[in-house]
């Protein structure tokens, strides 16, 4: 498979990035003895495609036998190993005899969830795993090409609302509550059978919330660790590509990449917090769905495809970038003896130096604080009882009303 990249969409430093890596890996295929390439008839190696490249195939012929043009073969059949494919490969037509007189050494799926497993390891194998995109990444990489157009201009009002709303949120919430008969408690959670209070609906909102505010954090998580993964997936690339042609890193911005890693953390950390509230403030069931989904909303606004229009697929191909930062990747890895461990570019977060080296600070501090605010906020919210919003205007004049009656009874009384 030979790797191709557009000639418009990528800045300078992407279209030529792949050069000196090409070049390492034809230099290094020529000191090969041609008689160790493997025969296939449906990939054709040639010297551009690499050392890696070709363990991607062979991870995949271990995977999952590919089925023949007029044959679909499903995913309960046996799957060879590595020892199986080297040995059909050695032994050409006496290896598969072998194979079939001794029952071959796969494996079948024994239900959906390897089913599943099988077929998630057989599309990564045949495809790159594309980089997911936003639009910190689309400036930090000098893919914009004009800063002075209405898309710019809408993802830099994306950038402001999600640096100003969520902190906007959290001062009007604590500035809303009133905190000076909150108790612990669970006083709140009582049930009275035809309480306008203290009813069914105030004991599911109690209960649908909780759950909530666990999903959420964890979803929050979940978000955090996915971003920290693609992170150290370009960091990876930048860094190879820096070393073989530093030149090309000139259009790469890279305060917009940091910028990136702290807001996706910082908004989603935030967010946590602003859902606390609002179901803190939240009066039925239908107010913690709907404040849930908004907070939600806020922090996907700069992904590629997401709730906005300003970018979409046509603007980041995720694939393309999923060939560049494999090929790239795989040197560097091999530079560092990686490979020889078991490790790939598909693996780079299993694989303990590459995380500890490319891991941005920000994900080693957010993640763990995600998975503490999945414990805390919960419990906050079961334990704390009258922790309400502050009455308006007009409640504190009803009440002071409501006083002065309460006197001139008990004085005639």
């Amino acid at each position: 498979m030979v790797m191709k990249l557009r000639n418009k969409a990528w800045p300078a430093w992407a279209l030529m990035a792949m050069g000196p890596v090409l070049r390492k890996r034809r230099d290094a295929k020529r000191r090969e003895d041609s008689s160790t390439a493997p025969e296939c008839e449906e990939h054709v190696y040639d010297a551009e495609s690499g050392a890696g490249m070709r363990r991607r195939l062979i991870l995949h012929e271990a995977q999952h036998m590919a089925p023949s043009a007029d044959e679909e073969t499903p995913l309960t059949t046996p799957r060879k190993d590595e020892e199986d494919l080297e040995a059909d490969a050695a032994g050409g037509d006496a290896g598969a005899e072998g194979d079939e007189e001794g029952g071959g050494g796969g494996e079948l799926s024994k239900n959906f969830r390897e089913l599943m497993q099988y077929s998630a390891e057989d599309r990564k194998a045949e495809n790159f795993v594309p980089l997911a995109g936003n639009m910190y990444r689309y400036f930090g990489l000098g893919i914009v090409e004009d800063y002075m157009t209405v898309q710019s201009f809408g993802m830099m009002t994306i950038f402001f609302v999600q640096l100003l709303s969520p902190p906007a949120c959290l001062v009007q919430n604590l500035y809303k509550m009133d905190w000076e008969h909150w108790h612990f408690g669970v006083s709140d959670w009582m049930y009275m059978p035809g309480s306008n209070n203290h009813g069914i609906s105030n004991l599911s909102k109690h209960v649908v919330a909780t759950l909530f505010l666990i999903m959420f954090c964890l979803n929050g998580a979940m978000v955090i660790e996915q971003d920290r993964v693609v992170s150290m997936k370009i960091s990876s690339m930048l860094d190879q590509i820096g070393k073989d042609m530093p030149d090309y890193l000139k259009e790469v911005k890279f305060e917009w990449l940091y910028a990136g890693r702290i807001m996706n953390c910082l908004v989603v950390i935030e967010c946590s917090v602003i859902v606390y509230f609002a179901f803190v403030l939240s009066e039925t069931p239908m107010d913690v769905l709907f404040n849930s989904m908004a907070v939600t909303f806020l922090y996907n606004l700069d992904d590629i495809g997401g709730e906005m229009g300003f970018l979409g697929d046509d603007d980041w191909d995720g694939e393309e970038l999923g060939k560049l930062y494999y090929n790239s990747v795989s040197q560097l890895m091999d530079d560092k003896g990686i490979t020889e461990a078991g490790f790939d570019p598909d693996t780079i977060a299993e694989c303990k130096y590459m995380r500890n080296y490319y891991s941005h600070w920000a994900y080693k501090v957010a993640e763990p604080l995600m998975y503490a605010l999945t414990v805390v906020l919960p419990l906050m919210y079961v334990f704390i009882d009258d922790l309400h919003c502050k009455p308006g205007d007009l409640k504190v004049e009803v009440y002071a009303l409501k006083k002065q009656v309460q006197d001139l009874l008990e004085k005639v009384g």
